[in-house]
């Protein structure tokens, strides 16, 4: 017996397979081994295919369920964005018309204020830039003094304006019943 035959024969129990292990031919008992690993192998692959599409599927419901909450997270974040957006939007508007109004009631009520605001806005701003030479040939000596004066008078008029703004405010914002905000 060769080592084949010796192999098979010695897996055999029974005598009866031990026999028919002895007494097949070496090529029957290869190709029978050959058929078994083959066997073997094409049962070892579909299990190994099996488990690999059951990972595959497993990993796919995964991700889609990740996916999923990901996608609900990143839309609920979305819709408060923009229902804050709108909010501040809509507040925005709100406040710059209430404010409008206050200037123009405050414009309609003092006129004279806010043109005397005017004035001494400008001689400040007038003040400020520097002198031209028009300015010293027509004013000559006297340009100093009367910039220190228009000076004066505009600071003068601004803390008027100043005072006069600030009781109107308060008279108008107790008048609204609503507190400074």
């Amino acid at each position: 017996m060769n080592e084949v035959e010796n192999h098979y024969a010695s897996v055999g129990d029974t005598p009866s397979a031990q026999g028919a292990a002895a007494s097949s031919k070496p090529a029957d008992i290869a190709k029978s081994a050959i058929d078994n690993a083959v066997s073997a192998a094409k049962t070892t692959l579909k299990s190994a295919t099996d488990t690999a599409k059951g990972a595959v599927d497993d990993v796919r419901k995964a991700a889609g369920e990740h996916y999923g909450r990901a996608s609900s997270v990143a839309a609920g974040h979305y819709e408060n964005v923009s229902r804050g957006a709108t909010y501040a939007r809509r507040r925005s508007a709100i406040e710059l018309g209430r404010t409008r109004r206050n200037v123009e009631g405050f414009v309609g009520e003092n006129p004279i204020m806010v043109g005397v605001a005017g004035l001494a806005a400008g001689l400040l701003i007038g003040t400020l830039l520097p002198q031209t030479r028009q300015e010293n040939q027509a004013l000559g000596r006297y340009a100093d003094e009367a910039r220190e004066q228009a000076l004066r008078m505009a600071r003068d008029l601004t803390e008027q304006g100043r005072h006069f703004v600030e009781e109107a405010l308060d008279t108008r914002t107790g008048k609204d019943g609503q507190g400074a905000s």
